[in-house]
């Protein structure tokens, strides 16, 4: 593999019989595991054990959800005719399961299954290095018979590789398709359903009302020294009658506010996949733009949201009324297909592995993946820094509950780099992942008392 070809494993040495068994460089099966073992803990007690069998049967087959992953984290190109093969629903057909009936079930004997092609589309737009398949994902991604979730996966797989501005038109095209939808929904929401689910509203503040007073009744009645106990037990039964006459109005408003409710939501997911495919157009504006270039790339972690707004402005016509919530969305969007060329790079984008860990500190979920993704494929190991930087990125984060995941990924990656290239872990990053002591200490002795 050449060295700008080069993967998130590299080298990985250590000492044999301490922490991080000694490895060579990351490739085919066992740099698959490597990868694993970095970001998947499951397999790492039988790699430093040296169980490279067992490590393998718990990664399953080769199809499985762990290695597609993990070839999805390595970056090898090698793995991209394969795992394209996998999506087109050409890979190799499974051997007929025994007792299968004959023309039974296509997970048993057939076509790779839907979650399999789902997750190989996910993985293909970082191994392959050309335009192989772009024009396939356009199509499935275009496809109105085609699984949600398989559409949505090609899509965004689409815009991860597409750098050709007729590109957009699709995405456009699809985003137009749910707007459209949307309206039809909002038109229909605003309608009839609305005015019944107004009227509905109303009614059932009436009944709400009367029984929090038939309520607040009964409790002044069994507070008043001058009501008798007829008089109390009349408020009572009024509050019970009252509370049944309420359960019925609530199953009454629910029923008549179900209709709105209905289309007001579905307005709302549609336009919501239509944003999705506007979105996506920032990966390939991004693509547009820069071309080449990977300072223009990693000049996209300091984009702000009306910047990448404004540089969307051409392709996306509505933009201006899209809040900054959504602008957010365009910048991770162009972060991630910067991390992704920069990573693609590999060694020759090595002058901004000190960008990037100075960005990882980043509370942004996408936004520090991304960096993630790309650091091992770029950095030169051993990395005299990288450990420092994460770590601090790490302590950035410390005491944020949203961020748990986020630390252990980022945990994971300064715990790689400590060994990478034959490098030690520092004495600070192992006093950081100490557990704090739990071993009381001895009390104070008494003096010893005096002779009298």
């Amino acid at each position: 593999m050449d060295d700008d070809e080069s993967t998130e494993g590299g080298t990985m040495t250590g000492d044999s019989t301490g922490d991080g068994a000694a490895y060579g460089n990351v490739k085919d099966e066992l740099g698959l595991l490597i990868s694993a073992w970095l970001f998947d803990p499951t397999v790492s007690d039988r790699l430093t054990q040296g169980k490279i069998d067992e490590a393998l049967e718990l990664t399953g087959l080769r199809k499985s959800p762990q290695l597609l992953d993990a070839l999805r984290k390595i970056g090898s190109p090698e793995g991209a005719a394969s795992v394209r093969a996998l999506w087109q629903a050409r890979g190799e057909a499974p051997r007929q399961a025994r007792g299968a009936k004959k023309g039974g079930n296509n997970d048993v004997a057939g076509e790779p299954d839907l979650n399999t092609r789902v997750l190989a589309i996910g993985a293909y737009p970082f191994l392959t290095r050309d335009d192989t398949g772009i024009d396939e994902l356009g199509k499935i991604a275009a496809d109105n018979k085609a699984d949600d979730t398989l559409r949505q996966e090609a899509a965004t797989a689409f815009a991860r590789l597409s750098h050709d501005a007729k590109d957009i038109v699709v995405l456009e095209g699809l985003a137009q398709k749910y707007f459209e939808a949307s309206a039809k929904k909002r038109s229909e929401a605003d309608g009839k359903a609305k005015t019944t689910a107004d009227a509905a509203d109303k009614e059932f503040e009436k009944a709400k009302k009367a029984v929090e007073d038939a309520k607040a009744a009964a409790l002044r009645a069994t507070h008043d020294n001058s009501k008798s106990a007829e008089d109390i037990k009349a408020a009572t039964e009024a509050a019970k009658k009252a509370d049944e006459t309420f359960k019925t109005a609530k199953k009454t408003h629910r029923d008549a506010i179900a209709p709105y409710k209905a289309a007001d939501g579905a307005a709302k997911a549609y336009k919501g996949y239509a944003r999705m495919f506007q979105t996506h157009i920032a990966r390939i504006e991004v693509a547009i733009r820069c071309k080449q270039d990977i300072n223009c790339y990693a000049a996209s972690l300091k984009s702000t949201p009306e910047e990448a707004a404004r540089h969307n402005t051409n392709y996306i016509k509505d933009i201006k009324a899209w809040t900054r919530d959504e602008q957010l969305g365009l910048v991770e969007a162009g972060v991630e297909r910067s991390m992704l060329e920069i990573g693609k790079r590999g060694s020759k984008a090595a002058a901004l592995t000190d960008t990037l860990l100075d960005n990882a500190k980043s509370d942004n979920r996408l936004i520090r993946q991304s960096i993630l993704l790309a650091l091992p494929k770029i950095a030169t190991v051993p990395c005299a820094n990288c450990e420092t930087k994460l770590q601090a990125a790490i302590k950035a984060g410390e005491g944020k509950t949203t961020l748990g995941d986020l630390n252990l990924e980022t945990t994971m990656m300064r715990n790689y780099f400590g060994w990478a290239g034959g490098k030690t872990p520092s004495r600070a990053a192992e006093k950081d992942d100490a557990p704090a002591s739990t071993e009381a200490k001895p009390a104070p002795s008494k003096p010893a008392p005096k002779k009298k």
